[in-house]
């Protein structure tokens, strides 16, 4: 029975020590980081409010859910800190990253708190594909960049990566836009205290989801109309995005079909053209106008396709001097303009007006 008893004591023991080391482990420091000495901000959010200033898109993109948060770990061991990425937004290869390092006691300023660095990005696609690219890093817009914030202990920065594509090919750019996983290679990380060290490879799951591409909102319409020879094209739905809104469409199968045509901007005698767009596997649809506004607001549109708009298998060409490209070619900053007639037909004429940049 006292063995029982001891064994009991025992586990409560081990069982209290592990509890307390947790703690110890997530437990806030006590002492006041100096907000003299840094940007201290009370929320994560009144954070992120400086980084939409530093950053285009980043508000929107935050706002409707495409900032993926991460909270990958490394330890850094000559410092005795740790690194966290916290937040990234990847757009074919453009990397949005918010990482944080813990602050200490004995830090003056952000000069003595690690800063990462990138020089090389490798794009790995679910086939198995590979790529590597020098990585081209972005610390903000002009007359925005700042030296991070401190929240909770840790001092937050952000940087955008764009990988190097300058020379690369149409092979190279599908890697990229396709890329399950990017690893940042060959990090440092760099401090007044300890100067530059390397550490190890981060590999980080890109999210799936295109933020441009992906419809945040649909309301259904269900209408059909017709054109030419009794055609039929039936409007589904309008489906709001985050740029743009767009009708969703079914078209019969007709390859000469390219769009339709709207009188309804009273300003100009010219009609509006809208074309359509899409696949037959991935769907049809018609962007109507760009979206800037608050997609909270509602806002209402009135809409009349007055014809359809078709294109012409037949095809037109000219020549063009070789003077005019030589001159062309030794000043591109100064127009070739032209008054030149292509063809004239059924009252429609078609005029070459010159090369321009």
């Amino acid at each position: 029975m006292q063995i029982i008893k001891k064994l009991l004591i025992g586990s409560v023991l081990i069982g209290g020590f592990v509890v307390y080391t947790q703690y110890e482990k997530s437990a806030e420091p006590t002492w006041t980081v100096n907000s003299e000495q840094f940007s201290v901000v009370n929320t994560l959010k009144d954070g992120m409010k400086r980084e939409y200033i530093k950053f285009d898109e980043l508000e929107l993109i935050d706002k409707y859910g495409f900032l993926k948060e991460v909270n990958k770990t490394v330890t850094l061991k000559e410092s005795y800190r740790t690194l966290k990425i916290e937040k990234i937004w990847n757009m074919n290869g453009r990397m949005y990253l918010l990482y944080s390092v813990d602050v200490k006691e004995r830090d003056k300023d952000e000069y003595h708190i690690p800063r990462l660095s990138v020089k090389n990005m490798q794009f790995q696609t679910k086939e198995g594909k590979e790529l590597v690219l020098k990585a081209g890093e972005e610390m903000g817009q002009p007359g925005t960049r700042d030296e991070g914030f401190v929240y909770k202990h840790r001092l937050y920065r952000s940087m955008m990566l764009m990988p190097g594509m300058f020379d690369s090919s149409e092979n190279d750019w599908s890697i990229v836009s396709k890329a399950k996983i990017v690893r940042l290679q060959d990090l440092t990380i760099s401090s007044k205290d300890n100067g530059v060290d390397s550490i190890e490879d981060i590999a980080l799951t890109v999210p799936s989801e295109d933020p441009y591409t992906k419809v945040l909102k649909s309301e259904p319409i269900d209408q059909t109309f017709t054109y030419g020879d009794n055609q039929k094209v039936k409007i589904k739905s309008i489906d709001a995005l985050l740029y743009e809104q767009r009708l969703s469409v079914e078209i019969p199968n007709d390859e000469s079909l390219i769009g339709f045509a709207s009188k309804d901007n009273t300003l100009h005698d010219v009609p509006s053209t809208y074309g359509i767009l899409g696949t037959k596997e991935n769907g049809y649809y018609v962007p109507v106008y760009d979206m800037p506004e608050n997609m909270e607001k509602k806002k209402e549109k009135t809409l009349t396709f007055t014809s359809s708009i078709h294109k012409d298998p037949r095809t037109f060409s000219w020549r063009i001097p070789r003077k005019d490209i030589k001159r062309f070619i030794n000043n591109k900053n100064q127009p070739i303009l032209k008054n030149q007639e292509i063809l004239r037909m059924n009252g429609t004429v078609l005029r070459y007006e010159g090369n321009y940049v």
